[in-house]
Parts: structure tokens; C-alpha cells; sequence
């Protein structure tokens, strides 16, 4: 298992950074089909002022004062059950935290090759990293060089441009191989299960990299949903239930 790389120290953050409006910018990997560039916007919306205003800089946090990895199925069980959308882009929020700062023992880093995935769980439960010869795309389909632009006053002390380039890179791969993701969600693959399954990869082998995968089934479900009427409220008081955590995986939508 690779060494742990040292963490760099976190930028301190203070009033005036968190007025200033800078640029973030991802090499576009994927199509532009493939991913929600306003999926991400929401992202760094939500990591931003009120957050940090609310309940303290991620270096305070995490992972000594509460640890992410819990709020993450808590954020996405409250989708499951509200069918607001804001929770899928919490849970994906959660999902970077971690990433950035892990609560779990001798977390690394490892890109993993296309034999190491654990696939995805179709509609009815069959798990399968098979490739799909009938939509999947060349490579060369895939655009390269173009940037994806997203201004931000988030501190970039708060999020990772590291994170969002993989949740990119990932996109680019799985059109590849399984083609695009109109083609297979919601009908065809269970993007919450394998969401879930992705967590539990996670935490049982350390490597961060599933994690880029969570937020990134929280991006498919965000776009296209496997439940009906889903709407998305930006207010969490909503239904928020604060940072309470959860300690099981629920693993079943409710009753239709």
C-alpha cells in the first residue's frame, strides 16, 4: 500500500479572502455531457461563506472534531427521503472533505486500473464492471485541452481542485467504457447502490480515489434522478438535521 503523502498545511482563512472571487480551472476530460459544470458551481457555492460562517474552516473540523465519512450517507439519505437534490451536492461536499482530510487509518491515494473497479449495480441488483462494446466511446471522442472555467469567492482553503479534476478524469473513463450516461441512468444502472458501494470500497481499503467516485454518482443522480419529483431547495434548515451523524449504510430507497 503506497506511504501516505505528507498533508500540506490548510491557507488560513479570514474576511477578506472569503470576498475575493477567483477562478477555478479543470481540463475538460470528459465530454460535456458527461458532467454538471452547475453541479460543481453548487458545490463550491455551498463550501463557501455560509458554511464557514456556520460552522468553522474544514482544517478546524475535520477529521478531530467530526469526521465526514458518516455525514456523507446522512446527506444522501436525506435525498432518498425529501428528494431534494441540495442533499446530493452535500453528500458530494462530504465526500471532498474527506478527501482532504480522512478519518480513516492510512488513507493514500492510488489510481486505480480499469480491473481494480468494483463495476456498477444495474436495476435489480447484478454488480458488473463489464464493458458495454454497444455504447461505449472511443477515446478519441473525448475532448482534450478545453477548460472547464468556474469563478468562486469559496477559499481554496475550503475545497480541492484536485478532487474536481478526478471527478472529471473519472467521467472521461466511464464514457469510455460504458458510454454515455444518458444511456445508462436511471433506468438502466442503480446510481445510488453504487454510490454505496463505492463508500464501502472506501472504507475498506483507504483509498481515497472511491471518494471521487461517491461525489460522482451524487453528480449522475443530481442529473439525471432515479426518483421521481425530485426538486432542489437551497435552504438546509429545510431539513437539515445539523452535522448529527449516522453510523449505518442504508442501502434501500424508500417505497415508491
Amino acid at each position: 500500500m503506497p506511504m501516505n503523502s505528507p498533508k500540506k498545511p490548510h491557507k488560513a482563512v479570514n474576511q477578506e479572502e472569503k470576498k475575493q472571487k477567483h477562478v477555478v480551472e479543470l481540463i475538460q476530460t470528459a465530454p460535456s455531457s458527461e458532467f454538471s459544470s452547475d453541479f460543481f458551481d453548487r458545490m463550491l457555492f455551498h463550501m463557501g461563506g455560509r458554511s464557514i460562517d456556520k460552522y468553522g474552516s474544514i482544517e478546524k473540523r475535520y477529521p478531530k472534531q467530526d469526521q465526514a465519512l458518516p455525514h456523507i450517507v446522512d446527506r444522501f439519505t436525506k435525498y432518498l427521503y425529501t428528494r431534494n437534490r441540495k442533499f446530493l451536492v452535500d453528500a458530494a461536499n462530504f465526500a471532498m472533505i474527506e478527501f482532504m482530510c480522512p478519518s480513516v487509518n492510512n488513507a493514500f491515494f492510488e489510481g486505480t486500473d480499469s480491473a481494480a473497479s468494483p463495476g456498477r449495480i444495474f436495476d435489480g441488483g447484478e454488480q458488473s464492471d463489464k464493458r458495454n462494446l454497444d455504447l461505449a466511446q472511443p477515446v478519441t471522442e473525448k475532448p482534450s485541452g478545453i477548460k472547464i472555467v468556474i469563478e468562486t469567492d469559496t477559499p481554496e482553503s475550503e475545497f480541492s481542485q484536485k478532487f474536481f479534476q478526478g471527478m472529471v478524469n473519472r467521467m472521461g473513463v466511464s464514457f469510455a467504457k460504458y458510454g454515455a450516461v444518458k444511456d445508462g441512468y436511471p433506468f438502466n444502472v442503480n446510481a445510488p447502490e453504487s454510490l454505496l458501494l463505492r463508500i464501502q470500497k472506501y472504507t475498506d481499503s483507504a483509498n481515497t480515489e472511491f471518494l471521487m467516485d461517491v461525489a460522482n454518482f451524487c453528480m449522475i443522480e443530481f442529473m439525471y434522478p432515479s426518483l421521481v419529483k425530485t426538486h432542489y431547495n437551497p435552504i438546509e434548515d429545510l431539513s437539515d438535521a445539523g452535522r448529527a451523524a449516522v453510523s449505518t449504510i442504508i442501502s434501500q430507497h424508500p417505497a415508491e
